[in-house]
């Protein structure tokens, strides 16, 4: 998470978000609004990847909330767009500004990042994970799966459950 220090007279939101930056704080410092950024900044390191996953910029995070309402369902990119009120090139410049990537891939680490939270609980069967994040061929999730995290969902799940057990 970054963020910027600005005063108040010089606060643009637009070209904060713009710029790279995750939120800010304004200058003159407040004790309690540095505390609370900081228990956030705390709260989204031990939610893991979550970070990943979120966007300053408001169209974005409105995307990034719609395709993970919809993760089990195909979204094309133009409806999405339309969805937000904006258009393909727009969002997927945003998109890039934000994360490096487009929507369409940011969802598929998205659904990845899923799955495998999902495959260390253990309490679905792979096919079951792959059929509720939008993949109706179990073998095209296992390819994503393992283009992602460098092991097939079996084998995944198998060592994650090894490293949880107690010794």
């Amino acid at each position: 998470m970054q963020l910027a220090l600005v005063s108040e007279n010089s606060l643009y939101r637009k070209a904060i978000f713009a710029s790279g930056y995750s939120d800010y704080l304004l200058w003159p410092l407040i004790e309690q609004e540095v505390v609370s950024r900081l228990a956030a900044c705390i709260a989204q390191i031990e939610r893991g990847s979550a970070g990943v996953f979120f966007s300053g910029d408001p169209l974005v995070q409105k995307s990034c909330d719609l395709l993970a309402q919809r993760v089990g369902r195909q979204t094309a990119l133009s409806e999405l767009a339309r969805m937000v009120g904006t258009n393909r090139t727009t969002l997927v410049n945003r998109f890039e500004a934000s994360f490096g990537c487009g929507p369409m891939t940011w969802l598929r680490h998205y659904r990845m990042a899923e799955a495998a939270r999902r495959l260390r609980s253990g309490h679905e069967s792979v096919a079951e994970v792959a059929d509720s994040l939008g993949y109706g061929n179990s073998n095209n999730f296992s390819t994503a799966f393992k283009a992602i995290h460098g092991l097939s969902p079996l084998r995944y799940r198998k060592m994650a459950l090894r490293r949880e057990k107690p010794v």
